[in-house]
């Protein structure tokens, strides 16, 4: 019930809803929170958070997840060059336009890699089509978007 509260403070302080975050790394988020302000319980956490609202920022930027590289799932990136793309794009008519959209980037590697690998990808099915590649994030600090 505590961390539903947790999550009620977020959303309403963001905007953002992080319920379906992994449970293990939201709990070690919040745990480094309240290691930091020394506060014992998530009951206890949760009223705090709901008192304080540069907490609820606090929270928020600790949330945010700034790992990021190029290939970083490359089993993933290998699976969509081979398997997903190939029959999707080969039969595409002169003049399509193929857009892609890479959420979570925060620094632009992914988008990157989904660039690479389509362009990896058009060229081995010696196909020509127009590209789109529209990446976010939702910390407006380290995106270059």
């Amino acid at each position: 019930q505590a961390l539903e509260q947790v999550f009620g403070v977020l959303r309403t302080a963001t905007g953002h809803d992080f319920s379906m975050y992994k449970p293990k790394t939201i709990l070690r988020r919040i745990s480094k929170r309240m290691s930091v302000n020394q506060i014992d319980t998530l009951f206890n956490y949760a009223r705090y958070l709901r008192s304080d609202a540069e907490e609820a920022r606090s929270l928020f930027k600790e949330l945010l997840i700034g790992v990021t590289n190029f290939f970083r799932d490359p089993e993933a990136f290998e699976f969509l060059k081979a398997e997903v793309l190939p029959p999707y794009l080969s039969d595409k008519p002169e003049g399509y336009e193929f857009r892609a959209w890479v959420p979570g980037c925060a620094t632009g590697e992914e988008a990157y890699s989904v660039a690479m690998i389509l362009q990896e990808c058009l060229a081995d099915i010696d196909q020509r089509i127009a590209l789109q590649i529209f990446a976010s994030d939702i910390d407006d600090l380290s995106s270059p978007w």
